[in-house]
C-alpha cells in the first residue's frame, strides 16, 4: 500500500517546458507546478480514505490532427482498482492548442467510451489541466484523452514541440 511520506512532487524543468520558440514559458511551468502540488494536496485530503495505488503516465510524442471525430493524443494509463467501491482520480496536465480561429473539443474517455468533455472557443492557450471523478466497479480500465476540431481551419496538436503531458490515476477507497 503506498504511503503518503514516499509521495513526492519534483519542480519540473524550464528545458521541459517550452514554447514553440524554443523559449521556457515561466507561465506554463508555474501552472502545472501548482496543478502538481493541488494533486499532492488532494491525496493528503483523501487520507480519511485509503489511498490503494497511484499509476502514472506521461508522453511528450506530438500528435496533431484536422479530424472531427475524437483522435487520441497518446497520453493514456490504466489501472485495476483494488476494489469495486473505489473511487478512482483521474489528473490530466496536457499541452494542446490550436489556431485562434479553430474551435476545438478535448475529452477525457474511459475505455474508449467519452466521460468529460471540454469545448474551448478559438483558445489558444498551450495548457490545460482537470481533474475528474468516478467509482467504475470492477475490471482494468484506461483512462486516455483525445481531441477533435469542431470548425475551423487549424490544426490542433497535443505535446507539440515535445512537450511532455501526464495523467496521473488515484484509487481511493472508503
Amino acid at each position: 500500500m503506498p504511503s503518503l511520506e514516499n509521495l513526492t512532487i519534483e519542480s519540473p524543468s524550464f528545458d521541459r517546458i517550452r514554447k514553440e520558440s524554443g523559449r521556457s514559458t515561466e507561465d506554463g511551468l508555474r501552472l502545472l507546478w501548482l496543478a502538481l502540488n493541488d494533486t499532492r494536496s488532494m491525496v493528503r485530503r483523501a487520507t480519511k480514505h485509503q489511498v490503494q495505488q497511484i499509476v502514472n503516465a506521461s508522453t511528450s510524442t506530438p500528435v496533431s490532427t484536422t479530424s472531427a471525430t475524437y483522435v487520441t493524443t497518446g497520453l493514456e494509463a490504466t489501472i485495476t482498482p483494488l476494489r469495486s467501491d473505489s473511487t478512482i482520480v483521474v489528473d490530466v496536465h496536457q499541452f494542446i492548442a490550436s489556431g485562434t480561429t479553430t474551435n476545438w473539443s478535448w475529452a477525457l474517455q474511459r475505455d474508449g467510451s467519452t466521460v468529460f468533455t471540454i469545448f474551448t472557443n478559438q483558445d489558444n492557450k498551450p495548457f490545460y489541466s482537470f481533474t475528474f471523478s468516478e467509482t467504475p466497479g470492477n475490471g482494468q480500465f484506461t483512462y486516455r484523452t483525445a481531441m477533435l476540431r469542431d470548425s475551423g481551419a487549424n490544426s490542433i496538436t497535443a505535446q507539440g514541440s515535445n512537450q511532455v503531458s501526464t495523467i496521473t490515476l488515484t484509487e481511493i477507497s472508503p
